[in-house]
């Protein structure tokens, strides 16, 4: 066992503070604890720590914090789009507008009823906006074809007014949205 583990178990109490940077940003909490507790949450950091930072600290004084912005985009469904069709994408780029949080996601949004790519961008980050906390920025657009019923979908294509977006990143939404999909990409066509 660490000298660090050992001196965490001599401690009768102990406020132990946890910052956890993830996918959807930093969450940070505290417990009042008892030695045993201890152990039991050096064993879960242990588990968590090869996908997370963590800070351990001593101070009371600090309580839980999590900004209303970061809160807001773990809620945010990192894709959405047209059960099937082809019709246009746009990869949005989320972010914080607090002091201090420089907290951020990247979402995927396609619909066929978008004559533009701007239509669905305007749509989109006028409803994410409206809380105050939150602003976007349109990273590119594209195309996504979707068979629903071959589970495939494939993305391609630019968008004229943003550009072409990353559609390796897109991809990557799009998969953990349909696991059971086949989902590709290229760069060719409009």
């Amino acid at each position: 066992m660490s000298e660090r583990a050992q001196r965490w178990r001599k401690r009768s109490s102990a406020s132990i503070y946890i910052k956890i940077a993830a996918v959807y940003g930093v969450v940070k909490f505290s417990v009042k604890t008892d030695t045993e507790s201890v152990k039991k949450i050096q064993a879960l950091c242990l588990f968590v720590c090869s996908t997370c930072v963590l800070v351990w600290s001593l101070s009371s004084a600090e309580m839980c914090t999590q900004t209303k912005a970061a809160a807001l985009m773990a809620n945010i469904p990192q894709a959405d789009i047209d059960s099937s069709g082809v019709f246009k994408y746009v990869l949005i780029r989320v972010h914080s507008k607090e002091t201090d949080d420089d907290s951020e996601i990247d979402i995927v949004r396609g619909y066929g009823w978008a004559e533009y790519h701007a239509d669905i961008y305007d749509k989109v980050s006028e409803e994410l906006e409206k809380s105050g906390h939150l602003d976007c920025e349109c990273i590119g657009g594209g195309r996504i074809k979707h068979d629903s019923q071959a589970k495939k979908i494939h993305v391609y294509g630019y968008s004229m007014g943003f550009g072409r977006a990353n559609h390796a990143v897109t991809t990557e939404k799009l998969k953990a949205r349909y696991p059971d999909y086949e989902v590709t990409w290229n760069n060719e066509g409009y």
